[in-house]
């Protein structure tokens, strides 16, 4: 099912025009416009998260996260990266890891940015002078 289109643009008016926004707050703008959900859906739901969240906590001797999901015909596969054979998977992990990596680096930047303009070491006018 896909998202009332108003709830994200409500949204996105509001964090434009504000520095954060509570969890309670987003809830009621979703309840305003999407559909009650599936109460036997949200119990799959549910399962499927604890689920996730118990994969996604095995950890080696280290402390290094060891399971990965990946796409497969038949679904997403949690991966042992210390156990498996298959050299498809470990692409499959490293690529996804790799985007994450790219998307938390991107955000680093930008608060390295707004902590330099909060700290006046470099002005709005500055920064729109480098992105020309």
């Amino acid at each position: 099912m896909a998202l009332d289109k108003r709830i994200k643009e409500k949204i996105n008016e509001i964090m434009n025009n504000r520095p954060n926004i509570t969890v309670d707050e987003l809830m009621e703008i979703v309840k305003e416009y999407a559909p009650k959900p599936d109460t036997e859906k949200l119990i799959k739901q549910e399962y499927r998260r604890m689920a996730q969240r118990i994969i996604a906590s095995y950890r080696d001797e280290k402390g290094v996260r060891e399971c990965f999901s990946v796409k497969s015909d038949t679904g997403n596969l949690y991966v042992n990266i210390s156990n498996t054979k298959d050299k498809e998977d470990l692409k499959k992990v490293r690529q996804q890891l790799s985007k994450k990596y790219r998307g938390l680096n991107n955000s680093l930047r930008k608060i390295d940015i707004r902590e330099q303009i909060l700290d006046g070491q470099i002005t709005m006018e500055e920064l729109m002078e480098k992105a020309e």
